[in-house]
């Protein structure tokens, strides 16, 4: 590059070397050698490769360099140079090293949609919560920024999807809930699918007792802040506060969310205003019984910790794994079941009115050997009840009568191979 004039080169090099001269200051004395960072911003693998065969240069792999104080791996994410990232983890760069926001490299990696990278970053071990002292999580701000596929990646990785100890930090809300506030469907249906909680009801609480570690003062003021917190998690209201369109509400009843909640001021969320798109079906689903179909989905996803794979390789045919990933709501999303109320309690959907108790019924019967699939023999004692059933057909008196199940199933057991209700 000697000898040549900056505007002399070509544009994408001129911007680049703009670029770099923002972001390294090449008279950080702190620095003792800016090659390694300046070579993995660019890009340059092969002179990364040939650099860290000094070992001098190669102690200096973490060293921070301002303004932002960035590592050479922060400055390879940044720029989305997988190559350069490669190497440099290679040769035992930190990937857990943060900037003077607490970002680390994958943080930048995710910000600037390099999924790639990110992909190759995740699978060598970085952290997919970020770093704690940054109190705005990666994930949140995937959520705020509607990225689909950064979502998809931190939580195929084990990202954290209620991360209580940054909302004890000052952070604004989960995941879940950024997502309904900008509107966010098709990033709101994923965190659901990946196990995120509706809402963060009694049973959350009682399994994190840091709420009440991390609060000094009397009980009476942790159940305030307990209060407070759920109410800024509060998916309700907060689709009737930002004006979501009904698909939200329906998805998060779906998903067994609690639409009853209460602020912190005693108000369920179809009590704070008159006026939002999916105020009428919310307040038709408060008084709305989840059916035993949905029931059923809730329970077998939650057996399975909302694990994806595990759910797909149930020995289920397909229309009942397409049913267990909502894929029936998500073909169709643009055709919200219709919800109507009268004197009797009714449940309209794809323009049948049917009683509740009877919709699963008539689904069931629709679709090949779904009861087979579903009601299965765990002892080996049903399928000789069956057939002693059939063979006293006529004038023979039928044996006694089986004990009567419960109309609703409170739980599912899983085998090992197969699913008993």
């Amino acid at each position: 590059m000697e000898g040549i004039e900056v505007e002399q080169l070509p544009l994408s090099q001129t911007r680049s070397k703009d670029l770099a001269n923002l972001i390294i200051d090449f008279d950080d004395e702190s620095c003792q050698n800016y090659d390694l960072h300046l070579s993995a911003y660019q890009g340059e693998h092969d002179r990364l490769k040939y650099l860290l065969q000094d070992q001098d240069i190669k102690s200096h792999i973490n060293d921070r360099i301002r303004p932002y104080l960035s590592t050479p791996l922060r400055l390879a994410a940044t720029a989305g140079h997988l190559d350069s990232l490669r190497v440099l983890i290679e040769n035992g760069a930190s990937l857990e090293a943060i900037d003077v926001k607490s970002q680390t490299a994958l943080f930048t990696a995710l910000v600037n949609r390099h999924w790639d990278c990110v992909e190759y970053l995740l699978s060598v071990g970085a952290n997919p919560n970020g770093n704690d002292q940054n109190l705005c999580s990666p994930l949140s701000v995937m959520a705020q920024r509607g990225y689909y596929e950064g979502i998809k990646l931190l939580c195929t990785w084990g990202a954290d999807t209620e991360d209580f100890y940054r909302l004890l930090s000052g952070l604004p809300s989960l995941p879940l809930t950024i997502c309904t506030t900008y509107h966010h469907f098709k990033e709101f249906s994923l965190l659901l699918l990946f196990g995120a909680k509706p809402d963060l009801g009694p049973s959350y609480r009682s399994s994190h007792p840091m709420i009440v570690d991390n609060c000094n003062t009397s009980l009476s003021g942790t159940v305030m802040m307990y209060r407070q917190i759920i109410e800024r998690c509060s998916v309700p209201h907060t689709i009737i506060k930002h004006k979501c369109p009904p698909e939200f509400v329906y998805l998060y009843y779906e998903f067994g969310g609690n639409l009853c909640i209460k602020d912190s001021k005693g108000l369920m969320a179809t009590e704070i205003s008159d006026q939002a798109p999916g105020l009428e079906i919310m307040k038709i689903l408060q008084e709305t019984p989840l059916s035993l179909q949905s029931i059923c989905r809730l329970t077998i996803c939650r057996s399975l910790m909302h694990d994806l794979e595990k759910i797909k390789s149930l020995p289920l045919n397909s229309k009942l794994i397409h049913f267990l990933l909502y894929m029936e709501i998500a073909n169709s999303i643009n055709q919200i079941p219709k919800f109507e109320k009268s004197d009797q309690t009714v449940f309209k959907y794809k323009s049948r009115a049917l009683p509740i108790d009877w919709v699963i019924e008539e689904e069931l019967q629709q679709q090949d050997k779904v009861v087979e699939t579903l009601i299965v023999d765990v002892d080996g004692d049903n399928n000789n009840n069956r057939s002693s059933l059939d063979n006293n057909q006529g004038n023979i008196p039928p044996p006694p009568p089986l004990p009567p199940p419960p109309s609703r199933p409170h739980f599912i057991q899983l085998s090992s191979n197969r699913v008993a209700l």
